[in-house]
């Protein structure tokens, strides 16, 4: 024990573990003092769970939570009630605090404030307790107020109704948002006794309302979009953009939508939809005989499959799945219906051929005389030449359709495409060869040899081609490959020109682009000037005073391109915009947001139509 002592204590303290013992020494020490609290707590969380700290932080966090949830409990009420009474959000006033009982509110603050005022004055202690303890960026009052774009498309529904769709694009926390808005009827709100103005005692009136037709027009459907665009409380002198398909009632200069509209929103652009400029530019080829006649001949023999489930049955026996629709308003299945045909052709032959063993006259003539046209050579050479051009076509249809798509890269995809066509023109004897290559062995497989039409001295129908009769490649590149690239390129040329792209006049502030705008001073200026024309009104300021601010932070833009070159690889304005230092920058910063939020195409409004069945269930 002396030894034990001896190594355990220091020499001045022995006289102490002899007076005391080594037990009553330890007792003394302080981790020993530890060991005893700690095991009196254990026994203590082991009688009690409540005790132990993991439980303790759970509740306090499950308490935490509830009384954030009841915080945003009148705040969300509040913005029902709005919706279910239609109330207009926002005011001419919607800052300051709500609190602040020396400033009594402004005549015209929204009625969102003017709401949450109220029940705070009603004695709702959890809404003021949670204004005045939390920060001002978490009361969860304050609305988006930003850059918009609006989209619309007008379509009928299951019930013949016909159906507006409206929906917005803008930018928030630098990612791209498109929202659907609702769905507006048109002719429920322009032609209801209640929507004329006219006297209901007057009989004349009243014959006039009965006999009026029910015409759907642009400045309707214009009006229409700016009615309920105010009714949710948007500010159209934010809209930088209008967004819609290039129909005559969309894009007329007198009376058309995007007019009208743009008479209430003076500071949006007209934009219209790059995929329905596409899909019409595809359409082009139909001008071409063979080419309409064989899309035609694909669209009956999908119908034939698709009416009867028996046919259906035998195709699914042998395919294994159905054909896809081709629709020339859904536009990735127009390119996919066309493949897929391709690809399924010998199959599709193997069922018809079988359906034409039936009984059944009708279904078993028809089935035939399908077979005998998709042996036809010039059926197949035209599905491959148009297939040829569409697998081209299809990622930029893709493309199209993203949310988070600017007209910078948009543009940039649309000038690749047609430098690809070019090469394709000028190359055409190289391209042409496997494109009939293909067609020989596909015609091997359907049981049949690709052959040149007849030919007389007097073609009523089609031109004669002069071309050696031996020769039957050159004849099929020079009847129907050529003239097809010559058709989608002459309208690609049309439909995707600078004039009709007006705004992608924002993409010489890409950071590639202002390198050589840099070098011409004159064009810069220019440049500058057009944007400002269009959106002075959405600084308050004069141009001249924006313009200058503009200027002087292109020139310290310049500076900065010189020691970061990496700028100039950038090909997306999202990405840019993460880049640039808005702070630093803000009135250019801005006319990048404004080139984000300026529509591409209206595919949130063609995605809607797909929930309008929802609406009758």
């Amino acid at each position: 024990m002396r030894y034990a002592n001896s190594l355990l204590s220091p020499v001045g303290d022995r006289r102490c573990y002899r007076k005391h013992g080594d037990l009553d020494c330890h007792s003394q020490t302080q981790y020993h003092k530890l060991a005893i609290v700690k095991s009196e707590s254990f026994i203590q969380v082991y009688k009690n769970p409540s005790y132990d700290i993991r439980n303790q932080v759970e509740t306090s966090r499950k308490q935490q939570a509830i009384e954030n949830r009841e915080r945003l409990v009148p705040i969300i009420k509040t913005l029902i009630l709005h919706g279910q009474q239609n109330i207009p959000i926002r005011g001419h006033r919607d800052d300051g605090s709500l609190l602040n009982t020396n400033n009594s509110p402004v005549a015209t603050e929204g009625n969102f404030r003017s709401l949450l005022r109220f029940r705070i004055d009603s004695g709702d202690k959890v809404l003021e307790n949670h204004l005045m303890t939390a920060k001002n960026n978490a009361t969860y009052i304050k609305y988006i107020r930003q850059n918009i774009t609006v989209l619309f498309d007008k379509t009928t529904d299951v019930s013949h109704i016909s159906q507006l769709s409206i929906s917005i694009r803008y930018i928030y926390e630098n990612t791209v948002r498109e929202n659907f808005i609702g769905f507006v009827d048109l002719h429920k709100d322009n032609y209801s006794a209640d929507a004329l103005d006219f006297d209901t005692d007057n009989e004349s009136n009243t014959l006039d309302l009965q006999q009026s037709e029910p015409t759907i027009t642009g400045e309707i459907l214009g009006s229409t979009v700016v009615k309920k665009l105010k009714s949710v409380g948007l500010d159209l002198k934010l809209c930088v953009g209008i967004g819609c398909d290039g129909c005559s009632v969309n894009m007329s200069t007198i009376c058309g939508a995007a007019i009208t509209i743009q008479k209430s929103a003076k500071n949006a652009l007209i934009c219209p939809c790059l995929n329905h400029s596409l899909n019409n530019n595809l359409s082009r080829s139909n001008k071409i005989q063979s080419v309409r006649n064989a899309i035609g001949t694909i669209q009956e023999i999908i119908r034939f499959f698709n009416v009867s489930a028996k046919r259906n049955f035998i195709l699914k026996k042998h395919l294994g799945y159905q054909l896809t629709s081709h629709c020339i308003t859904r536009w990735i299945e127009r390119h996919d219906s066309v493949l897929q045909f391709i690809n399924d052709l010998p199959i599709i032959l193997k069922s018809l051929t079988e359906i034409s063993t039936w009984y059944d006259i009708s279904t078993s003539s028809k089935a035939n005389s399908l077979c005998k046209t998709i042996q036809d050579s010039e059926f197949v050479m035209c599905i491959f030449s148009l297939n040829d051009i569409m697998c081209l076509t299809r990622p930029l249809s893709i493309l199209l359709q993203t949310k988070n798509l600017d007209l910078f890269s948009a543009t940039t995809k649309i000038k690749e495409l047609r430098e690809v066509l070019s090469t394709k023109r000028n190359d055409a004897n190289q391209c042409f060869n496997i494109i009939y290559n293909n067609v020989v062995e596909m015609m091997s497989k359907l049981g049949t040899e690709l052959k040149l039409p007849r030919t007389t001295k007097r073609q009523t129908y089609r031109n004669n081609i002069e071309v050696n009769p031996e020769d039957s490649q050159g004849y099929w590149r020079i009847s129907i490959y050529i003239p097809i690239l010559d058709e989608v390129i002459k309208d690609f040329d049309n439909r995707f020109s600078s004039d009709n792209m007006q705004c992608f006049n924002f993409n010489f502030l890409m950071p590639l682009n202002l390198m050589k705008c840099f070098k011409n001073t004159e064009q810069l200026n220019q440049s500058i000037k057009d944007i400002f024309n269009q959106y002075s009104e959405l600084f308050g300021e004069s141009i001249f005073s924006i313009e200058q601010k503009l200027k002087g932070e292109l020139n310290l833009f310049e500076n900065k391109l010189k020691s970061d070159t990496d700028l100039t690889t950038i090909t997306s304005a999202i990405t840019f915009l993460d880049k640039l230092d808005c702070d630093y920058f803000p009135v250019f910063s801005l006319f990048i947001k404004i080139l984000i939020t300026l529509p591409i195409s209206i595919a949130t409004a063609e995605r809607s139509f797909s929930s309008l069945r929802l609406l009758k269930t």
